[in-house]
């Protein structure tokens, strides 16, 4: 039940009213009464009128189809239609929300918003921004597909094709030679030690031992008949050539002057030497940046980057924003800058989606039905409405009692 307060019983107690006193005057002789009758005969008249044209704005008066009631329902298109057309025609057209524009002063704003009005609003703005740039990251597997990594990748391949990388790099080795020695001869021995280098080294033993013996009949007589008596046994061989060896790396490891460290630090000493000359390792930075491109999931590890670093990533955003506005507010040339760009940038987002206003409001109206419409109307008008009841009444009875005086009183 809408409640309008005490107008919602009183316009309807005033056509009573009317119509109690038309009744009850209706017989009456006297002129006083006959005054009454007129006044009550006219009120009732006129409150019937309203009640019946109230009504017939939102239903049909007593669920009577009568013609052109319920006009709301049956006009809401044109309605609609015509509340779209005055707010983009006359309240809220182009021209007036682009005059306020005009004398708005956007950068004096944001710049207290940063400065002065809620700081911490503002860094969880940026912490906000920071947390969405890594859920977008994490969502979509295209999130880096904007990126132009040819020309990223060609911007660091400059950069880079200048920097010397072969000299710190043969320092580097240069300065670690003894470290790298150690590291072949630990190596050697570790292979020493495995199982299959017996195998290995007594078959290369007895195939150079027989690609020699073929070479001289004498001494392939003499292989040939010491395999035969056992005394040239090639397990036995390599089992010692392995001792001697695995002695030679000990001695080695500790006697920094053995022959073999000369050896191997000449070996690498010429390695090192060769790596500033090959040009195949200036080359090696640029594969790196091909591979990292092609391999790298940039999203997920930019996502990764920004997971690990959000106050930081928040903070720098914020300082720099600040820094920015403490610019816009003592800059007369960066804040007549800054509002011209932003204005035009709302100015041709008002141009391009002005008509978007009228289609909220039409899409709004259009998503409610005909009696929650009406309801809402209703609900919004119904005091005045109510009052116009009873102004009828009474505007009426007036009228009548008018009428009457004239008729009976006043002769011309």
């Amino acid at each position: 039940m809408k409640k309008y307060f005490n107008i919602a019983y009183l316009a309807p107690g005033s056509l009573v009213l009317a119509m109690a006193g038309y009744l009850m005057t209706l017989n009456s002789s006297a002129g006083a009464s006959k005054m009454m009758h007129a006044f009550f005969e006219a009120a009732m008249v006129g409150g019937l009128a309203d009640w019946f044209a109230v009504v017939a704005l939102f239903r049909h008066p007593l669920n009577l189809p009568i013609p052109h009631t319920s006009i709301i329902k049956k006009n809401r298109r044109k309605i609609t239609d015509r509340i779209v057309e005055m707010l983009q025609t006359q309240w809220l057209t182009k021209d007036a929300i682009l005059k306020r524009l005009e004398n708005y002063d956007f950068s004096a704003e944001i710049a207290d918003a940063l400065l002065f009005n809620g700081n911490e609003d503002a860094m969880g703005f940026f912490e906000f921004l920071t947390d969405e740039f890594e859920r977008t990251l994490l969502k979509s597997k295209d999130a880096a597909n904007g990126i132009d990594f040819n020309k990223i990748t060609g911007a660091v391949e400059a950069e880079m094709a200048a920097v010397d990388f072969k000299t710190p790099l043969a320092g580097a080795l240069n300065s670690n030679i003894d470290t790298f020695r150690l590291i072949i001869i630990n190596e050697i021995d570790t292979w020493l030690l495995m199982p299959d280098t017996n195998f290995v080294l007594r078959e290369k033993l007895k195939k150079i031992i027989l690609s020699y013996a073929q070479k001289y009949e004498i001494i392939k007589t003499a292989v040939e008949f010491g395999e035969t008596i056992g005394v040239l046994n090639y397990d036995s061989l390599a089992l010692e050539l392995i001792k001697l060896l695995g002695a030679e790396l000990e001695s080695a490891r500790s006697d920094e002057n053995h022959e073999f460290n000369a050896q191997l630090r000449h070996a690498l000493k010429n390695m090192i030497d060769k790596i500033k000359e090959n040009q195949m390792i200036d080359a090696l930075p640029s594969l790196m940046v091909r591979y990292a491109v092609e391999k790298i999931d940039f999203a997920r590890a930019a996502a990764k980057i920004v997971s690990e670093n959000k106050k930081a990533i928040a903070g720098y955003l914020f300082e720099t924003a600040r820094a920015a506005a403490g610019e816009l507010k003592t800059n007369e040339e960066a804040k007549k800058k800054f509002n011209f760009w932003l204005k035009n940038k709302i100015s041709v987002f008002i141009n391009e989606n002005h008509s978007q206003i009228g289609d909220i409001v039409r899409s709004n109206i259009d998503g409610v039905n005909d009696d929650e419409l009406v309801s809402q109307i209703e609900e919004k008008v119904g005091d005045d409405l109510q009052y116009i009841r009873l102004n009828g009444a009474i505007v009426g009875g007036l009228v009548g009692l008018l009428i009457y005086i004239f008729k009976n009183y006043i002769s011309f």
